[in-house]
């Protein structure tokens, strides 16, 4: 089995619950080799309505998308109030025993009207 190293290199949020844009750059951006051994220490401050909680957030709905988890019914509430949507992008490095990978993840919450069709998802938003 093959070691794999999975770095967040960057987030931005946009219209996402009360950022309406933000962007994080991680500490490893800053060595020449983002992989090297030893730990980055990451802290996350900032004034009160900074947008801290809402990277929390964010962070919990990538990790829900990557594992095919259900989406959290009260989802709508993530668009900034007053938007349609919003969008989130996630950059990644990924390391294995071979190559070195680049990956953007990317999406959007969208509202909708629900369908009378689809009683099941009638709160869903894609």
């Amino acid at each position: 089995m093959q070691n794999l190293i999975v770095r967040i290199q960057k987030a931005e949020l946009n219209n996402f619950r009360n950022v309406e844009h933000g962007k994080f750059n991680f500490a490893c951006n800053l060595k020449k080799d983002i992989f090297e051994d030893g730990s980055d220490i990451l802290g996350l401050y900032g004034q009160n309505g900074s947008g801290k909680t809402s990277f929390i957030y964010a962070l919990a709905l990538l990790e829900a998308l990557l594992s095919g988890k259900r989406l959290p019914r009260d989802i709508v509430n993530y668009i900034t109030v007053g938007k349609d949507s919003a969008q989130l992008i996630f950059e990644f490095s990924l390391k294995d025993d071979v190559s070195f990978y680049r990956v953007i993840y990317e999406f959007w919450l969208q509202k909708r009207e629900p369908s009378t069709t689809d009683e099941e998802d009638q709160d869903c938003f894609t």
